[in-house]
């Protein structure tokens, strides 16, 4: 199947890049899936949650502008992997939290990173 074993690492690295990618496409949406659990068992009030909502998504609109640069000084496989690891650390540990402000700061860091990704992709 592999004709060499560049071939196979190359193969390798792309379907572990791809994984890590949809993986964290996928972390986007689930905010609006565990707001209520977040209301009730945090006390946050809606408007809080709705701020959280705009730390995640606001990044889209503004970082695509300021981060675009960065592939072109670092090099895109450095700062796709940077952007990738930034992402799973902020989601990861996201549960590990219960303040409000560490909650906005996580996904305005997961909303940055994962915009950049994608500009890559």
């Amino acid at each position: 199947m592999f004709s060499s074993p560049l071939q196979r690492s190359q193969t390798i690295i792309f379907l572990l890049g791809w994984l890590a990618y949809a993986s964290t496409y996928l972390l986007r949406k689930p905010l609006g899936v565990v707001k209520t659990d977040l209301e009730e068992s945090l006390s946050i009030p809606k408007t809080q949650l709705g701020w959280l909502d705009t730390a995640l998504l606001l990044p889209y609109a503004v970082m695509q502008m300021l981060l675009g640069p960065l592939g072109d000084r670092f090099g895109p496989r450095r700062t796709f992997g940077t952007c990738l690891l930034l992402s799973a650390i902020s989601m990861a540990t996201f549960g590990s939290w219960s303040n409000f402000w560490m909650f906005f700061f996580l996904l305005f860091i997961n909303g940055s990173a994962q915009v950049y990704s994608t500009l890559l992709c």
